[in-house]
């Protein structure tokens, strides 16, 4: 009588390569260009929410200023930094990196102690993808 308890090494070693296969696949997409468009795009709205909430907190404008093609800072009316500068898509060498184009005048958002903004939208975009974080005058954040 053959007494079969477990698995053979053969069968492990092709579950193993199962389950590598499965893991390329689920992975493989991650970092795709259109992931890194979309994270940086809501990177930048909730960036966009927390200089609104600053404006009314503090009772002072507050602005998010464009201080690169990747990169941006949030800063008071007065001069004060609320944050260094934050750059969007930090690990991409600089040929493939997501970049941000601002409408606004003077590329900086305004935001008033009321929390109203200014009209306008920061497009972020990489090769022929891009989406824009968009905002109007009643300070309504919004990404397309």
């Amino acid at each position: 009588m053959n007494n079969n308890d477990g698995f053979s090494l053969i069968e492990l070693f092709v579950i193993l390569v199962l389950i590598s296969i499965g893991a390329f696949i689920a992975f493989s997409g991650w970092n795709s260009p259109e992931n890194r468009v979309r994270s940086a795009a809501f990177q930048v709205a909730a960036d966009l929410r927390s200089a609104r909430s600053e404006a009314v907190k503090r009772d002072e404008k507050v602005l998010l200023c464009k201080t690169g093609n990747h990169s941006y800072q949030i800063k008071t009316g007065s001069g004060l930094y609320i944050t260094g500068i934050k750059e969007v898509d930090e690990e991409a060498d600089n040929s493939t990196r997501v970049r941000l184009g601002f409408s606004y005048s003077g590329g900086c958002v305004t935001f008033s102690p009321l929390g109203s903004s200014s009209n306008g939208h920061i497009i972020i975009s990489l090769g022929t993808i891009s989406r824009s974080v968009i905002t109007n005058r009643s300070g309504r954040i919004k990404v397309q």
